[in-house]
């Protein structure tokens, strides 16, 4: 069982690490999003003695840490702009691998009382994660998901070893390895409180132990957070939900967004080749019995077939990550991500499920069909299209619109050829123009994720003040985000004719970074 687990994990890293080396152009027209753009420019700012900053003026505190600490060294090798976002690749590749252990080692765990069925659980777990699309997809992403995912299981897996070898220092581990993830994505809190209630519950002093650990890890930065920013939550998490604000006052409803998440969750046991997202977010009726059931019938399967509590908490605590992102924090297009944990849990519940199905094939023989079956498709989709990234020479990025769009350093590097020194440039996507920024030419975050003042002002009607106050000379974006610029300025003086076009960039279809010369009443 352990051979065969390696040898899944040996493959998986082995297609992630040439998806690592393929050309810089196709895998940021594939994989990598503006935000990415966003950690590196403050890894680099932190790698310059900046602090966490962009500009080396403005403190943020708008994005997850523990990827930017860990790119920070990478700055200091190379001076190629890109040599640390293969090294982030690399990292997060890495990451995504050990989650595929972490996944089989729980998926045995979760079913003790089966002879084979471990095996079959912990090998499914392992490639079901490895050649998954969506898990290769965020790991190439550049962004925090895969290291989070993987401080999570973690976490669960060595709550497992402190049961089975009772020990201050496991649980003191397990706590480090919580901090971690909080600092990895600060959504995982959820996860973690609730692990240590369910732990609470079976050994609470233990858990104090894992509480101390958690806090000797996070401290340092939610004290430097609480000092700069008076508060130890990203300001990004508010900016986005100011931004979904401004989509849902045209279009986007509470039963789209459960639709969009609940396709985002299960799409990835299409292997993406089905737009589940824009169907379930059309089909609300659907979407309105199969996501609760969905998430009530899953947690009640894994109670019923016996999983232990440490796997049974990570999959209460993982599904509810879907309610928080469905209505409280809807950026659609961020979803694969943010619902990663929603992915690694459902995987732990399959494998399972093959393994029970396996056991009992005797008995119910045309049920093992139909799951061996279905996995088995799976198996094939996912491993066809992974194929296809391998060989793919896309001319665009093929996620468009609300799936989030990707390729944004042809576009910034195309506007930093237009844009002469000395100018002011804002965009409410400024990541990847704010990392290719050229020499004497300053940046301004207006949608307000790495810019409290700009969230501010956007959500206050005041951006006329706030480009006034930063000398704005250049506006860039696309057509959605130009409108919702020229909305939220509150001066009546600011409208169209104040932004004439000087050029456009590549295409990102349907949409389109235009620059426009900026001239303020």
């Amino acid at each position: 069982m352990r051979r065969g687990v390696i040898g899944i994990a040996v493959a998986g890293m082995l297609l992630r690490l040439l998806l690592v080396v393929r050309d810089i152009t196709v895998l940021d027209r594939l994989f990598v999003p503006d935000d990415t753009y966003y950690t590196l420019a403050i890894a680099r700012g932190m790698a310059r003695g900046w602090g966490p900053s962009v500009d080396g003026i403005h403190l943020t505190n708008g994005f997850q840490p523990l990827i930017a600490f860990l790119v920070v060294p990478a700055f200091w090798v190379s001076r190629d702009p890109m040599f640390p976002l293969r090294v982030a690749w690399t990292i997060l590749a890495l990451a995504d691998v050990a989650s595929a252990v972490l996944l089989a080692r729980l998926a045995m765990r979760a079913v003790p009382s089966l002879g084979t069925g471990r095996a079959i659980a912990a090998w499914a777990a392992c490639a079901l994660w490895s050649l998954s699309p969506v898990a290769i997809a965020n790991a190439m992403g550049g962004l925090e998901t895969s290291l989070a995912v993987a401080c999570e299981l973690a976490c669960v897996e060595v709550w497992c070893v402190a049961r089975e070898k009772p020990s201050r220092n496991w649980w003191l581990l397990a706590g480090v390895l919580s901090g971690l993830g909080v600092l990895a994505r600060i959504d995982s809190a959820i996860i973690f409180i609730v692990l240590a209630i369910a732990a609470g519950i079976e050994k609470p002093r233990a858990v104090a132990w894992a509480v101390l650990g958690s806090a000797v890890v996070v401290a340092p930065w939610w004290a430097y957070e609480l000092v700069h920013f008076g508060t130890v939550i990203p300001s990004s998490g508010q900016a986005v939900r100011t931004q979904v604000a401004e989509h849902r006052a045209y279009y986007l409803t509470s039963f789209g967004q459960l639709g969009w998440a609940l396709g985002a969750a299960l799409e990835p046991w299409v292997a993406r080749l089905a737009d589940l997202r824009l169907f379930f977010y059309r089909q609300t009726w659907l979407t309105v019995i199969v996501a609760p059931v969905g998430i009530f019938g899953s947690i009640f399967a894994a109670w019923r077939s016996g999983v232990i509590r440490p796997v049974l908490a990570f999959l209460v605590g993982a599904l509810a990550l879907f309610p928080f992102y469905a209505f409280y924090v809807p950026a659609l297009w961020f979803f694969p991500r943010y619902l990663a944990p929603v992915h690694a849990a459902l995987t732990l519940l399959v494998a399972i499920g093959l393994a029970h199905a396996f056991e009992s094939r005797e008995q119910w023989p045309r049920r093992w069909f139909i799951v061996r079956g279905a996995v088995l498709i799976v198996f094939a989709l996912s491993g066809a299209v992974d194929a296809g990234q391998l060989l793919a020479q896309p001319d665009r990025t093929p996620d468009e619109d609300l799936h989030g769009a990707k390729g944004y350093r042809e576009p910034a590097m195309a506007l930093m050829r237009m844009i002469p020194p000395g100018a002011v440039i804002g965009a409410l996507q400024s990541g990847a123009l704010s990392y290719f920024a050229a020499p004497g030419v300053r940046v301004l975050n207006l949608d307000g994720v790495i810019d409290n003042e700009a969230r501010i002002a956007f959500r206050d009607n005041r951006m006329a003040d706030f480009v006034r106050a930063n000398k704005m000379t250049y506006f860039a974006d696309w057509e959605w985000n130009r409108e919702a610029f020229l909305r939220h300025t509150g001066d009546p003086r600011i409208a169209e004719s104040c932004l004439v076009p000087i050029g456009g960039a590549p295409p990102q279809p349907p949409d389109r970074f235009v620059l426009y010369s900026f001239v303020c009443p």
